[in-house]
């Protein structure tokens, strides 16, 4: 990923981050952010695994489905916003056969429990974060477990401790999730 970027340049990679798959965090233009330096949300990890899911499409998520009044009555939808041929399907084609390969034979095969998915993992430096974003037949779900309050140098790990990884409990819960869902 850090040759990726390179040979991109990590200036175009941020540009298309914001303009194509719909981030709006700050990004640092580094080789670094192909590791994950930057902080983004799940959210945004949502929308920009859309582009993917969809094959070039990028549909803008939301926290609330619908809003109902005390006597049952629906008092307002939401329905996300696709923008139609955000990236070539091509591309995300091939983006969608390497995250399929992440569940087959990589760190994300505990999740082969969701038929057809593909996603990735990720862990930042001290465990801090755990990651497991990934989708399935209309389905996108961002699995993110985190230690906020890790301040102390002296104890790298903090409460999440060594065994936490994006390939280890994050995917776990994710799948666990996602399978209900894709059932559902």
């Amino acid at each position: 990923a850090v040759h990726v970027i390179d040979k991109t340049g990590p200036d175009l990679v941020v540009r298309y981050a914001h303009e194509k798959f719909g981030f709006v965090s700050e990004l640092y233009p580094g080789l670094a952010l192909a590791l994950g330096s930057s902080p983004v949300n799940p959210l945004e990890m949502a929308q920009g695994y859309s582009v993917f899911a969809t094959g070039g499409d990028r549909a803008t998520p939301y926290a609330i489905k619908r809003v109902v009044g005390p006597n049952g009555e629906t008092v307002h939808e939401f329905t996300p916003r696709i923008e139609h041929g955000v990236f070539d399907s091509r591309v995300c084609a091939q983006i969608d056969g390497l995250m399929r390969g992440v569940i087959e034979m990589g760190t994300g095969f505990r999740a082969k429990i969701v038929p057809n998915a593909r996603g990735k993992t990720g862990t930042t430096n001290d465990n801090r974060d755990a990651w497991f974003c990934g989708y399935t037949d209309g389905l996108i779900g961002i699995g993110w477990i985190a230690d906020e309050q890790l301040k102390n140098k002296e104890e790298p790990y903090g409460k999440m401790g060594r065994t936490v990884f994006g390939g280890t409990v994050t995917v776990e819960f994710w799948a666990s999730i996602m399978k209900a869902a894709h059932d559902k």
